[in-house]
């Protein structure tokens, strides 16, 4: 009965949560055409001149921002319908994605860094319970990287709030000609690099993976990862003035971008490969951001949504179908198995490379061709380069190992590419991320003079991208099945799939000698000395004391007439 419960709250969540994706659609349209803006201060308490207010901030970048994050989580839990089939515990699985949703709607929509926090802590509380639901080993491991990673976010924040006390209020409204702006800025970057994974933060986006995969797709697509972007350009006026914070912006953001693709390139796991591709497009996002270009950072910010939550949802289906096999050398020929789902998984990886007229081009070549028209040196162009090379190269492989390869005989439920709750999600995200770019750009690029015009070599230059791309993606499938793979070729894949050692360095490294620490008191301390002299010490001596005392009064008379004996001269001396 609980179970069938647990089915119908999901489908209310799904409907619930789509009605209000429609109506905040309708209203992010009225608002952009209308240039409106709406300030809404909600007053919780006044006592005695102490105002505590929660402030609410509408326009029409707050509001594209909640219809994405709406229309993706009403296709996730749809989805979630699906894939948590027969899960006891799937009513706490909703409810969980429930208060994930509204903690994004909260950093989205208020502009006070006190009530930002509480959706901020709220994402990281709620990410933290869902990657542990499975409740192994691994699943815990994995929790403990991400939320103590994203604890260094949070420290930053409320440094930000300590530093804002002396101008009287947490709105960044505030900011102007603020003597603490920089250290302000500077924490509030850290913040966004911490939770959009950016160097040298990164190694927890791929050990969150060990979430279901519907969480993957709500967190990788548009809210746990992209509340660092969207801090970051909300608070971009003010950033924009410090150079020192947007070079360091900048440089991080290109180091990532280049570390990201270069590691997907040998990674075998199919969801971690997709995970390295959306630190990858984070970073883009921010490079194109930390260009002055924020407007194309936020375009390039819906698109990807778009198309990596379809990604995930296609990923989910496959390891559902292929006995929860997740490494995609043991795929072969989906395309016969699981027609509709490889589709439109082919769409979202094309519009990943950014395949002319699909969702990802319109934002992608914008952000490449922005970079020819910023003063940077020739060395972050080949980091830009290499970067979108090896995007189209794990993509391209990707392609060939899920569906052209020979079939590799694990037991496949065809049923599943014809499941309603698996059809209607994805085909919404399918049609997002075909044409979400065009709707977007033609809405945001109505004046074709704003447009940016390059020349028709640098035009070329771009698409000869996925030439390079593929050729490299066909190299590393033929290494693949190469017997007499050299040294330098096995070091390459055990660098690259180490995330150049950053699990080690930035996670294991720093977290082993705490919990080496925290292990030796709980054994020596907690579980030793303190209840060998406490508790069981205290608990021995008495019972061995009680064994005696009991032994000589009922076991022997004489031991009994001695030591009353003995006690009567004790006290009459």
């Amino acid at each position: 009965m609980f179970y069938f419960f647990s089915l119908d709250f999901s489908l209310v969540v799904g409907i619930f949560l789509f009605f209000l994706f429609i109506f905040f659609f309708f209203l992010f349209i009225y608002f952009f055409f209308f240039s409106k803006l709406v300030i809404m201060d909600w007053e919780i308490m006044s006592f005695n001149g102490f105002d505590i207010k929660f402030t609410f901030l509408f326009d029409w970048v707050s509001l594209s921002f909640v219809s994405i994050v709406l229309f993706i989580s009403t296709s996730v839990i749809f989805f979630s319908f699906y894939y948590m089939m027969g899960d006891v515990f799937m009513f706490r699985f909703i409810f969980l994605v429930f208060l994930f949703v509204v903690s994004m709607l909260v950093v989205i929509l208020v502009p006070n860094l006190i009530a930002l926090l509480l959706g901020w802590d709220g994402l990281g509380l709620v990410s933290f319970c869902l990657v542990i639901y499975y409740q192994n080993f691994k699943s815990l491991v994995s929790g403990m990287i991400t939320v103590l990673a994203n604890r260094v976010g949070d420290v930053m924040i409320l440094l930000s709030i300590g530093w804002m006390v002396s101008i009287g209020g947490w709105n960044y409204f505030f900011f102007d000609n603020f003597f603490c702006c920089f250290w302000v800025m500077f924490c509030v970057c850290l913040a966004g690099m911490t939770k959009s994974a950016q160097f040298p933060f990164c190694s927890w986006l791929p050990a969150a993976m060990a979430a279901p995969t519907p969480v993957s797709a709500l967190v990788h697509s548009s809210t746990l990862v992209t509340a660092g972007v969207h801090l970051i350009l909300r608070f971009w006026l003010f950033l924009s003035n410090y150079s020192v914070v947007v070079v360091f912006l900048f440089f991080v953001s290109s180091v990532t971008m280049f570390l990201s693709g270069f590691s997907a390139l040998f990674e075998t796991d199919l969801k971690k490969i997709i995970a390295l591709s959306t630190l990858s497009q984070l970073s883009v996002m921010l490079f194109a951001i930390s260009n002055g270009f924020c407007l194309f950072g936020l375009f390039h910010l819906y698109t990807h949504a778009l198309f990596k939550a379809l990604l995930f949802l296609c990923a989910g289906t496959i390891i559902h179908c292929f006995s929860h096999v997740q490494d995609f050398r043991s795929l072969g020929f989906c395309w016969s198995k699981i027609p509709f789902v490889m589709t439109f998984m082919n769409f979202s990886n094309l519009a990943l490379c950014g395949f002319p007229f699909l969702g990802g081009f319109y934002s992608k070549d914008l952000v490449l061709e922005s970079f020819f028209f910023s003063s940077w040196s020739i060395f972050f162009f080949l980091f830009l380069f290499f970067s979108t090379v090896f995007t189209v190269a794990y993509s391209v492989r990707l392609t060939l190992y899920s569906m052209f390869f020979m079939e590799k005989g694990f037991v496949v439920d065809n049923e599943s590419d014809s499941e309603f709750f698996v059809v209607f999600p994805i085909f919404l995200l399918g049609l997002g991320s075909i044409f979400g770019g065009s709707f977007f750009f033609f809405l945001f690029f109505v004046d074709f003079s704003e447009f940016l015009l390059t020349s028709f070599f640098l035009k070329i230059l771009i698409f000869s991208f996925f030439f390079w791309g593929s050729l490299l993606a066909l190299w590393l499938v033929f290494m693949d099945f190469s017997f007499d793979k050299k040294v330098f070729i096995n070091y390459f894949f055990y660098y690259g799939s180490s995330m150049w050692n950053l699990q080690f360095i930035f996670s294991q490294f720093f977290l082993n000698f705490p919990f080496f620490l925290s292990f030796y008191y709980l054994y020596k301390l907690d579980r030793g000395y303190l209840e060998l002299f406490g508790g069981k010490g205290i608990l021995f001596v008495f019972s061995w004391l009680g064994n005696f005392f009991h032994y000589i009064s009922f076991k022997s008379v004489l031991y009994f007439f001695s030591f009353l004996f003995f006690f009567m001269i004790f006290m009459f001396i």
